[in-house]
């Protein structure tokens, strides 16, 4: 049998998702390998890494889990069933505008309209675009649980939001800064 081949795309990849701590380590065990064939060290820190990434995902579900059972008491009190089903888009789509929410729950723009004024009401979505035409709601609860999720130990990688749906995102003023 032949030798592993020196770089998988898998393996090319991994750097740029690794803190740079990690990023140090991973190159010194590559070089490890390439200079004394020492394969153990280098998949013992990847195996490493991937315990460590599951018991994260792990931890973040069951949050996420906790946040929509806490998400369904606030709606079930404000809102009936097309509230429930507004929470139930947004953990697919995290950011809705009006007529998202209209087409996906297949309801009136006015109560798609009230839904939306209702939710950012309670906390549960941000109004980002500062306009009083196409606006853009942010959920941002459920965003802030898949932020700043380290891989592979210590550090911080950033989860970017940029998946809209069809919806421009873009602020309709600029300057001014969306309330975290």
């Amino acid at each position: 049998m032949g030798r592993p081949p020196r770089h998988t795309p898998p393996v090319d990849a991994l750097p740029q998702l690794l803190p740079q701590a990690n990023r140090v380590e991973y190159y010194d065990r590559l070089t490890a390998i390439r200079q004394r064939g020492h394969w153990e060290g280098w998949t013992r820190f990847f195996l490493r890494g991937v315990g460590e990434t599951a018991t994260q995902a792990t931890s973040t579900a069951r949050a996420i889990l906790e946040l929509r059972e806490s998400h369904r008491a606030v709606v079930g009190e404000r809102t009936g069933l097309n509230g429930m089903r507004l929470l139930d888009l947004l953990f697919d789509s995290p950011l809705v505008n009006v007529n998202l929410a209209k087409d996906n729950l297949a309801v009136a723009f006015q109560t798609a309209n009230s839904l939306v004024g209702e939710f950012e009401g309670a906390g549960l979505l941000t109004e980002i675009t500062g306009g009083k035409r196409g606006r853009v709601s942010r959920y941002d609860p459920y965003l802030a649980l898949l932020q700043d999720e380290p891989l592979f130990g210590s550090g911080a990688g950033r989860l970017q939001t940029t998946e809209t749906r069809g919806i421009d995102a873009t602020p309709a003023n600029p300057t001014r800064t969306p309330a975290r």
